[in-house]
């Protein structure tokens, strides 16, 4: 092979990149112009874009990706190794969502769990008689921003055997809308995003001519640094509300998935797989209003459990040129094990578990 050459394979090798810098400019604020793009602000903006690339005699590359960096949408992709042996990767994003720019309300505090009403605050049974109202509206921006960061890496064991591992960790943060009601009488709030999410995967291949498979972990955990939102009452009742916001939660999922090739033009595929997902926030209690006496809560929190198992299983075949024959089994199966409690002769079966991703 030493003497071989091909005069029409051109193969780059070296450094090589480009850089483009510049200004743009918006002409006017529109948060739906800027929903996802980060461009909801008049005036100018930097341009800022990237990338360069290696490639070695011995297979060995590195790739960098840089794009908008004036912005609030911005993002970082590196990537580098060896073609064949191993490969690791870093990827940087923020994501923004811009909800409205013209919302507002008589409460201070928004973005944080408590709302509270402007001292003196003229309590009435409908907005009509609320004469505070006007004069103590707020503005308040609606957006939220992720920050995500993920690593990883791939390698290649021998020609049958390769292991990959990647996490990631996102934190949005922000404010957006909610609501709350008492009765009746309902308010429309400004509820804090505050989460964090982190992200787990290992994987196990084995890659014959004829047979592939892999073994797989995926986990996922979901946290907010606010467990609930508390807000006074702007009508005559009751003096102040809470409401439960996103309870932390984990997601753990093993799969064993694989194909094999069988003769006549024939391949069997298959998957098992098996998550569990839990949920252990502790309740809010039935009320805050020292006024109300109430019975004990059953326990102080959910301790969900749901278990999920999954089995397809496919053949499909081609014996003849004209002719493709398809089979199918699928099993399904999903075990809620979250406790039951009877109180009060009532059966109260507790709703299931909100994955927040």
């Amino acid at each position: 092979m030493s003497k071989w050459a091909c005069e029409y394979c051109m193969f780059e090798q070296g450094l090589s990149g480009e850089i483009e810098l510049g200004l743009g400019s918006v002409s006017d604020s529109s948060f739906k112009f800027g929903e996802y793009n980060g461009l909801y602000e008049d005036g100018p903006f930097l341009i800022a874009n990237a990338t360069a690339s290696y490639v070695g005699e011995d297979a060995a590359y590195y790739h960098l990706k840089v794009r908008d960096l004036g912005p609030d949408n911005r993002l970082i992709d590196i990537e580098g190794g060896q073609q064949g042996s191993y490969r690791l990767f870093l990827n940087y994003d923020e994501i923004t969502h811009a909800i409205s720019d013209s919302a507002s309300t008589p409460y201070l505090g928004s973005g944080s769990n408590l709302l509270l009403l402007p001292s003196g605050w003229t309590r009435a049974g409908s907005t009509a008689g609320m004469t505070d109202l006007n004069t103590s509206l707020n503005s308040v921006d609606l957006k939220t921003q992720r920050k995500r960061l993920t690593v990883g890496a791939e390698l290649i064991l021998s020609s049958e055997w390769e292991t990959a591992f990647s996490g990631r960790h996102e934190e949005r943060t922000g404010q957006k809308r909610s609501a709350g009601a008492f009765l009746f009488s309902s308010a429309q709030l400004v509820e804090p995003v505050d989460y964090a999410t982190d992200e787990l995967n290992i994987s196990l291949s084995y890659n014959t001519r004829k047979w592939q498979s892999r073994l797989a972990y995926y986990g996922s955990f979901f946290s907010n640094n606010d467990e609930s939102l508390t807000w006074q009452n702007a009508y005559t009742g009751a003096d102040a509300g809470r409401s439960a916001l996103a309870p932390d939660n984990e997601f753990h999922q093993l799969s064993l998935n694989g194909g094999y090739t069988l003769p006549y033009h024939s391949r069997l595929t298959g998957l098992l797989s098996t998550g569990r997902m839990t949920q252990n926030q502790n309740f809010q209690p039935y009320t805050i209003n020292t006024a109300v006496t109430t019975t004990p809560l059953p326990r102080s929190s959910l301790d969900g459990e749901i278990w999920l198992k999954t089995a397809p299983l496919k053949l499909s075949s081609r014996p003849v040129n004209k002719l493709q024959l398809n089979a199918k089994l699928h099993s399904n199966e999903r075990d809620n094990k979250t406790p039951l409690d009877t109180k009060n002769n009532i059966f109260m079966d507790y709703p299931p578990i909100n994955i927040k991703q």
